[in-house]
């Protein structure tokens, strides 16, 4: 369903080019086409807060501003992205704005992610004062 070719580099290591073949491409089709089930959440922090009373806030805090800074900083990068490869959407050939969207889901991730750790974070200051 799909081929490589292995292209040589100077001062870097060789990289793998790939194709799909027709084949792959009737078969990727037939997988678009096909309902999407939502997969699980997987997040760390979830676990930690779900077991945070066993130890004090301040660790949990702390946690809590180091994912944020992650978070905020994938999020500018994200938006150097947009501005750079997104920044007339409108007159994207089909195909970029297609990209666009994806782009658009993982600005939306970081700024709910952000938001999250925000209002945890204030939580955990002012409900157990």
């Amino acid at each position: 369903m799909v081929t490589s070719e292995v292209v040589k580099q100077k001062d870097r290591p060789d990289k793998k080019i790939y194709n799909i073949t027709d084949t792959g491409k009737v078969h990727l089709i037939g997988w678009i086409a096909e309902p999407s089930i939502p997969t699980p959440i997987k997040e760390d922090m979830l676990v930690k807060m779900y077991v945070g009373f066993l130890v004090p806030k301040d660790i949990l805090i702390k946690e809590l501003q180091q994912l944020k800074d992650l978070h905020e900083e994938k999020l500018r990068l994200f938006r150097e992205y947009e501005k750079i490869y997104f920044s007339d959407v409108k007159n994207m050939p089909v195909k970029g704005k297609y990209r666009y969207l994806n782009l658009r889901t993982g600005i939306n991730f970081e700024l709910f992610h952000i938001r999250w750790c925000e209002e945890a974070i204030e939580f955990l200051n002012n409900e157990f004062e």
